[in-house]
């Protein structure tokens, strides 16, 4: 009975497993669909003014964005799902539903090739707060793939619209700035949500002063229309870069971003200024805040990479000290003109002085008389190139308490300059072998005596 009460929970398990597998495979394709043709089709009716191609067009940096984190299963599906909701939109909007399906491949393939690259370039997880990563993602998702895709959707706006370049380069122009915009910015919330954890007091105070003093400025800059006022938004986004990192950055660039769009389109901000249509307008905007993005991003990957690498120099430093502090050999380097460099805290032990009696001076000064032959030539072997280690036992320059002598066996080999190659001195490590060299004499009489 236990037996058969087993066999049924396995059996429900593996029952309750493939219900999920099949919601899966059916609610992501699912909500792909619906969102991608609800983005679609607010970005088109929006945004596109008095022409057909939406100059804010937010599905396919999503759509990156969140392809990029693997999470969801079944990329076939998902593709499938966003191709047949964008020929939807485009249907809705009044295409032809060769138009739409045209128009929509375009995109599929900007949202395939993006993906594609950055995953070669930098890996299934590319990291915002890397320079390397954030300068091939922009390269890739950024420029690459919406120039691919305007080229594709030329075939279709060509026929459409005759030999008029406007609204291919307004199809590149607002898929690559929306890219550049939304897709980091998606990437670094999402990762901000994945490794929450609490900030800091210093960190809340950073927040509230720069959100409030920010949010005010930006109101302030986009409410008036009689100056141009935009280059005090670059400083406001920098300092979030500076203070808060990547995750900083992307929100205040989202929070002008919402300002600047919102009071655009009601007739105010500096963009106004600029005497064209609307949606030409509002392609300026986006320009302008891409480059608060191409501007801040960096900065705080910059700033990030710096903090790791000093992280992980501060982590190899302590474990160099731990090792140094408690290591029983003494260990010292010698530059090329045979100068002591470095030596560490056990050498007080083992060669009977403080580190710094050796610190700078040549082997020579320290060795006893009975073993400065036997150093010199080990020196000149290994500083030639004659050999490239060497272990050899000598008498130490200081005797026991007693006057008795000390022997010391040392470990020599060269240091090779990793990038040249070219020898650059020598590491010792050097213990006290007193007892093992006096039993060794002790048996050498007992056996001359036997």
């Amino acid at each position: 009975m236990a037996s058969g009460a087993v066999i049924i929970d396995h059996a429900d398990t593996r029952g309750l497993d493939a219900r999920r597998s099949t919601a899966a495979r059916l609610g992501y394709p699912a909500a792909a669909f619906l969102a991608f043709a609800a983005l679609a089709y607010l970005s088109i009716d929006l945004t596109r003014g008095e022409g057909r191609i939406a100059v804010v067009w937010l599905p396919n940096a999503l759509a990156v964005a969140f392809l990029l984190r693997p999470t969801a299963p079944h990329e076939p599906a998902l593709f499938a799902a966003m191709f047949v909701g964008n020929v939807l939109a485009n249907t809705a909007v009044g295409d032809s539903l060769v138009t739409a399906a045209s128009l929509a491949l375009a995109n599929s393939a900007e949202i395939w090739l993006a993906v594609i690259l950055v995953r070669r370039w930098c890996g299934n997880r590319p990291d915002m707060s890397n320079t390397h990563d954030l300068a091939r993602f922009m390269i890739c998702a950024g420029l690459v793939a919406p120039i691919a895709s305007a080229a594709i959707a030329s075939l279709t706006l060509v026929g459409a619209a005759g030999l008029a370049i406007a609204p291919i380069l307004r199809w590149a122009m607002s898929d690559a700035l929306s890219m550049l915009i939304l897709a980091p910015s998606a990437l670094v919330l999402h990762d901000a949500i994945a490794n929450i954890r609490k900030p800091t007091p210093p960190e809340i105070s950073d927040w509230l002063l720069l959100t409030v003093g920010g949010t005010t400025l930006t109101f302030a800059v986009f409410y008036q229309t009689e100056f141009p006022l935009l280059f005090l938004i670059p400083p406001v986004v920098v300092a979030h870069a500076f203070r808060l990192g990547a995750l900083g950055t992307a929100f205040s660039v989202i929070k002008v971003a919402s300002i600047a769009l919102i009071l655009t389109q009601l007739g105010r901000g500096p963009i106004n200024l600029v005497p064209a249509s609307l949606d030409v307008q509002i392609l300026v905007l986006e320009g302008f805040l891409a480059s608060c993005m191409i501007v801040g991003l960096p900065v705080a990957a910059v700033l990030a990479t710096r903090d790791r690498i000093l992280g992980e120099l501060a982590a190899g430093k302590k474990q160099l000290a731990l090792l140094a502090d408690n290591i029983t050999d003494a260990i010292l380097r010698y530059d090329i003109d045979g100068r002591c460099t470095y030596a560490s805290p056990s050498v007080r032990n083992v060669l009977g002085l403080p580190p710094s009696r050796f610190l700078g001076r040549s082997s020579s000064e320290r060795v006893h008389p009975d073993a400065q032959a036997a150093v010199s030539d080990v020196e000149e072997a290994l500083l030639t190139g004659k050999k490239d280690k060497e272990r050899f036992t000598y008498r130490r320059y200081l005797d026991g308490a007693d006057g008795s002598p000390v022997f010391i066996e040392a470990d020599c080999a060269v240091a090779f300059n990793p990038e040249t190659g070219e020898r650059e001195g020598i590491i010792v490590s050097a213990r006290d072998v007193t007892n093992r060299i006096e039993l060794e004499r002790k048996l050498k009489r007992a056996t001359a005596h036997a």
